[in-house]
């Protein structure tokens, strides 16, 4: 969400195995989407500019598949139908949004992992590493 609200301070990202994702979304409240960020955190507007210049890495387990619920979310249903089940099924969809906005964002699915930290940490040394 730092991304989101402080584009200006971030270099580069890394989002892995997110289990509640903000969506790039008009339609959907904070934090499910961006539609009531500004009136709810007193920040402007997102800037779309400055987030397509942010090199992003998404990461999940090709394994990360267990369902995951919005338990606090009223509107936990049509957040599963929309957007998936897992981890692996949100992810995807938040690349597709990020590339339909234009971000250079990139989607790796770890092969045979699951929801694990060290080697989503091993690749997201070697992301940052690449970063000039």
């Amino acid at each position: 969400r730092m991304l989101y609200l402080y584009p200006e301070y971030v270099r580069a990202a890394v989002i892995a195995a997110p289990g509640r994702i903000t969506y790039l979304s008009e339609e959907l409240p904070w934090p499910d989407g961006i539609k009531d960020m500004e009136s709810l955190l007193g920040c402007g507007s997102i800037n779309y500019k400055d987030l397509q210049n942010i090199p992003i890495q998404i990461l999940v387990g090709e394994a990360d598949t267990e369902f995951i619920d919005y338990r606090t979310a009223e509107h936990s249903g049509p957040l599963i139908e929309k957007f998936g089940r897992s981890r692996l099924e949100r992810v995807i969809h938040l690349q597709e949004i990020y590339a339909a906005h234009g971000l250079d964002s990139d989607l790796m699915v770890l092969p045979n992992c699951g929801h694990v930290e060290g080697p989503m940490i091993a690749q997201a040394k070697t992301f940052f590493l690449q970063i000039k």
